[in-house]
């Protein structure tokens, strides 16, 4: 049975991209044009970096677009009973103390 080794080689390029790359054993490859080679740690730690990173812009945007529903919610709520305002505007918090129009 022919049992094939394999290398893996990590690279980042000069725009932050990362690759991963596994080689079978006797198979050469140059560094590609624009990376340089990391270390399996080197190249674990900057992942670790772009996923908080892509976390954080996530989160930003859920921020915002749960901002947005409840600008959304507010004004329809106004003219609206509140289980439409929520329905039309997807906003799913927690106000409490908002007042209906013709309600006392």
């Amino acid at each position: 049975m022919d049992e094939t080794t394999t290398t893996t080689r990590y690279y980042q390029f000069d725009d932050g991209r990362l690759r991963e790359m596994t080689l079978s054993d006797g198979v050469s490859v140059s560094v590609p044009d624009g990376a340089v080679r990391l270390s399996a740690e080197e190249y674990t730690a900057a992942l670790g970096v772009i996923e908080q990173e892509r976390a954080a812009v996530e989160a930003a945007a859920q921020e915002e677009q749960e901002a947005e529903a409840r600008t959304a919610y507010l004004a329809l709520v106004a003219i609206l009973p509140e289980a439409v305002a929520r329905r039309l505007s997807g906003y799913q918090g927690t106000d409490v103390g908002l007042v209906q129009v013709g309600e006392s």
